[in-house]
């Protein structure tokens, strides 16, 4: 590799063919290079877009770039799953119930992404736009987590506006319950995607508040309340497989970085509830927000899920947002424990002006 080229020795590419599609360099990240020309074995890259050798490293994967010039719009029953990077160098429109899954998306400067009553799945590599506009009932989420993988929402913004109808919203998406998915087990998973320490039997899962015991044992709190960057805890479920006890699945995890931020509607890491009375909450997720102006009467909420009876709720999660200007109620921003059986304790909620 050097700062303009690409080897690979095995290649075998058609010489000039790649000549002005996109590539990544590093598909843990989302950069993108143009081609200018290409031999069956090295790929050379416009100096103008950079370095090669500033984003990835000799053996780091590589990944073509999908490339859209003109304007997208996905409707109706349409699922569209993008596994390599997508760019989108024209408005990207999701509506009347459409689905998009991209990771990275990028919509390049100048263009809007909207989301109009469809869905919006993203994930670590992060959704980068200048305009973002969530309505109708429009939702950003990632996808949900499984024994061995877990998921978060980034996303790196100018402008955001989500009316009063929509949100963005990783409730549940942290670590399983007890019994869910394919856990195997009434204990909750936690920290380092594991049941060992996990909230057993029908307790609630905790975060950065502990979730509430009715009866064995919790999960540790764990995590910074200044940086946000881990999933919430799955509750305990009732020591009963496969006959509808389960515990709630942990908030997900959201970090954004935005110039501005206009929120009628909500943002949102719950935890999940417990589904019969004696299994356990899960705990509240994790929300970080860098923002110049935030405003607004919406919500932004990491609480912990609820509890039956005979069972403890969830933790609430952990929140921080730091701002330039804030017109946003402090009373709307909230990572309350869960609530029913043995209640979870609060979580915490970081505010600082830049």
């Amino acid at each position: 590799m050097t700062a303009t080229s690409l080897t690979r020795t095995s290649g075998s590419w058609q010489p000039g063919a790649l000549k002005g599609l996109k590539v990544n360099p590093d598909s843990t990240r989302g950069e993108a290079f143009t081609i200018v020309d290409n031999t069956a074995t090295t790929l050379f890259t416009d100096p103008a877009d950079g370095d090669l050798t500033q984003t990835a490293a000799v053996g780091s994967q590589y990944a073509g770039v999908f490339v859209a010039n003109d304007e997208v719009m996905i409707t109706g029953k349409a699922w569209v799953y993008s596994a390599d990077p997508l760019l989108l160098n024209r408005k990207l429109t999701i509506t009347g119930g459409g689905s998009l899954s991209a990771d990275p998306l990028t919509v390049t400067a100048g263009n809007e992404l909207v989301v109009d009553g469809g869905t919006l799945y993203g994930d670590a590599k992060g959704i980068t736009a200048d305009t973002v506009t969530v309505k109708n009932g429009g939702l950003i989420t990632c996808l949900d987590a499984t024994t061995t993988v877990t998921h978060k929402l980034v996303m790196d913004v100018a402008t955001m506006t989500i009316d009063a109808a929509s949100k963005i919203d990783v409730s549940r998406k942290g670590y399983l319950g007890g019994w869910q998915g394919s856990s195997g087990s009434a204990t909750g998973r936690t920290i380092g995607n594991t049941t060992t320490g996990g909230s057993t039997s029908p307790n609630g899962g905790s975060y950065g508040g502990l979730g509430g015991i009715y009866g064995g044992s919790v999960n540790v709190t764990y995590g910074d309340y200044l940086d946000p960057n881990d999933v919430g805890s799955g509750g305990g479920a009732y020591n009963y497989a496969n006959n509808g006890y389960y515990g709630g699945n942990g908030g997900g995890l959201l970090r954004i970085t935005a110039g501005s931020i206009a929120l009628a509607g909500s943002i949102l890491a719950d935890g999940g509830n417990s589904t019969t009375y004696n299994d356990g909450g899960g705990s509240g997720g994790g929300i970080r927000i860098d923002v110049g102006a935030l405003s607004g009467t919406g919500s932004i909420n990491a609480k912990g899920g609820s509890a039956g009876n005979w069972g403890g709720s969830g933790g609430g999660g952990r929140i921080a947002v730091y701002y330039d200007a804030l017109s946003f109620p402090s009373t709307k921003i909230t990572a309350a424990g869960g609530t029913g059986g043995a209640y979870g304790m609060a979580g915490t909620v970081h505010l600082h002006q830049q």
